[in-house]
């Protein structure tokens, strides 16, 4: 998935449960920093994404980290640039994600453990001060 990231920016669900080889916490890095990008906080884009399968793709603690810095970015400064992309929008829509206002994400299958859970409450809990409504479920 190296190739062609805007095209995520018109995703709205984005399933890799069904991937010949899992993703592992390297490719969930890469999958974050498409996902995390500073585009998505401008007038022009917008994140779209409501769902993220990432079921049986062996994602550890250390992918769970990386999910958690990508959901708990703050937004961009509010910018009165030359073309003003950011001046007059308010903390939700500059935020640098692919995420919608809500989102659902699907870990189950991941041996994330109990301090990677920790991680993304918290982040969790950071995403919905900055106005996005996260939902992950987990286990088995």
């Amino acid at each position: 998935f190296n190739s062609g990231w805007r095209s995520l920016s018109s995703c709205v669900e984005y399933d890799l449960s069904l991937r010949r080889r899992p993703l592992g916490d390297e490719g969930t890095r890469r999958l974050v920093g498409f996902l995390g990008r500073r585009e998505y906080a401008t007038r022009d884009l917008h994140g779209q994404l409501r769902v993220l399968n990432l079921e049986r793709q062996d994602i550890t603690r250390r992918g769970a980290g990386y999910l958690a810095r990508w959901l708990s970015v703050d937004p961009v400064e509010a910018t009165d640039g030359e073309d003003g992309e950011t001046a007059d929008l308010v903390d939700v829509e500059r935020m640098p994600t692919a995420a919608s206002r809500s989102i659902f994400i699907n870990l189950r299958g991941n041996p994330i453990g109990i301090l990677g859970v920790k991680d993304l409450e918290r982040a969790v809990e950071k995403a919905r001060i900055n106005g996005i409504r996260v939902i992950i479920v987990g286990g088995g």
